[in-house]
This record gives C-alpha cells, sequence and structure tokens, in this order.
C-alpha cells in the first residue's frame, strides 16, 4: 500500500501529538468521582401525606444553594412557598428547618418542625412541570415514611466524622 509523504508527517505528527498529551495526562491524579448534580426539582410526601416539592439551584457561592420550597398546608388551597437559601453541612444541605440529602435513589427530606416531619424524594423531569400538577407517583415516588427521628439520623449517617 502506497501512503502519500504528506499523509505520512501529517500522521507522524498526530501520533507525536496523541502521545504528548497522553503521557501528559498519565501524569495527573486518577480522575475522581464527580458528585451527582442535586440541582432541579425533586418532590414526596410528608409523612406520606402532605405533598412538598424542593426545586435546588446553585447558590452564589460554592457549597450555597437557592432553594424554592413549596408545601400543601391545607387541602383544596394553593401551595404554600418559600424562598431560602441552602448550604453543604457534611454531606448533606440544610437550609432553616430544612434538612436533606440526595443520592443515586432519590432523596430524604427532614423538616425540623414543632412536630419533626420526613418525605422520601423523587426527582421530578423534565422539571417544567407546574408543581401544582405533578402526580408523584408516575416519577416513582412510592409510601415509605420511616419516622421523622430515623430519617435525621440516615441524613447525618454519611457525613464525614
Amino acid at each position: 500500500m502506497h501512503i502519500p509523504k504528506s499523509m505520512t508527517l501529517g500522521m507522524r505528527m498526530l501520533f507525536v501529538f496523541l502521545l504528548a498529551g497522553w503521557t501528559a495526562c498519565s501524569q495527573h491524579a486518577p480522575l475522581q468521582p464527580v458528585e451527582k448534580p442535586i440541582e432541579g426539582l425533586w418532590g414526596g410526601k410528608w409523612d406520606d401525606t402532605w405533598p412538598v416539592f424542593i426545586e435546588i439551584h446553585a447558590g452564589n457561592n460554592p457549597g450555597e444553594y437557592k432553594i424554592d420550597y413549596r408545601w400543601l398546608e391545607n387541602p383544596g388551597e394553593p401551595l404554600s412557598h418559600q424562598e431560602r437559601l441552602g448550604h453543604k453541612a457534611g454531606n448533606h444541605i440544610e437550609s432553616g428547618s430544612l434538612i436533606f440529602m440526595i443520592d443515586d435513589h432519590g432523596g430524604l427530606l427532614y423538616g425540623a418542625f414543632e412536630n419533626p416531619r420526613m418525605a422520601n424524594l423523587v426527582r421530578i423531569t423534565p422539571n417544567t412541570v407546574k408543581v401544582e400538577d405533578i402526580v408523584l407517583e408516575n416519577y416513582g415516588w412510592t409510601p415509605g415514611a420511616t419516622p421523622a427521628g430515623e430519617a435525621l439520623e440516615k441524613i447525618k449517617a454519611n457525613d464525614p466524622h
């Protein structure tokens, strides 16, 4: 097979370029796993009963999040709404009375209220859906609330000690 000299020179240059890049990359530390993004819309039910939603956006500083918190206070009324700031604390996020973690299986939300509450969370995609129209079961949510105290222990159990 005949390879034109110009092609051979180009192939040589490409080989040298690729070899140099591979050598440079191989001298760096191995890649670390990327943390699963928690940004987006998450939904569940407080104690398997009352709908609750948190929409998470990156904040202005590292480890800071903007939290759009919505919940059903009274049946037949519109969802209540608060905007909050949250911050990373260990492997979980704290935002006032809300403490939560997100992992590969979904999320766990604890409400430090007068009567503590918990909710199992599922990701809602696309997050362009009107929150009021969401049927959580269509996104994989199933009942299974644990006592609020146990939920808080699970959330904080993954924190570095």
